[in-house]
């Protein structure tokens, strides 16, 4: 991490530097938001764009810190997690392609669920 320590955030055609990576982009989003030190945490996709190692090093960051601060909620939005990430997640909403609720509850539960509907 320390190699990008003093690296530009931007980049692009106008600049002579390069600027940090998107994976790298991402991270520092996400830790930005951490410093705020918010009662909710909100995520949008955060483990795209990046390879499946780092995506689920940030997932399991997440995890740990909604473990070990129980008055923080985060909130986590990933369409098709790689099932090593889909483990680390506690409560689902599945929606339908029409954006409509097909299930809320535990990740465990949701097997027997859609098992009930003959799938």
């Amino acid at each position: 991490m320390m190699k990008v320590c003093d690296t530009q955030i931007g980049g692009g055609e106008l600049y002579v530097t390069k600027g940090l990576s998107g994976g790298e982009r991402k991270r520092l989003n996400i830790a930005t938001e951490l410093l705020a030190n918010p009662s909710i945490l909100l995520l949008d996709e955060p483990t795209s764009g990046l390879d499946s190692v780092m995506g689920e090093l940030i997932c399991l960051l997440l995890n740990d810190l909604a473990r070990r601060e129980p008055k923080r909620t985060v909130v986590v939005a990933v369409h098709s997690p790689p099932s090593r990430i889909f483990t680390l997640f506690s409560l689902l909403t599945v929606l339908t392609s029409n954006g409509e609720l097909a299930y809320f509850g535990e990740r465990s539960g949701v097997l027997p669920f859609v098992e009930s509907l003959g799938w």
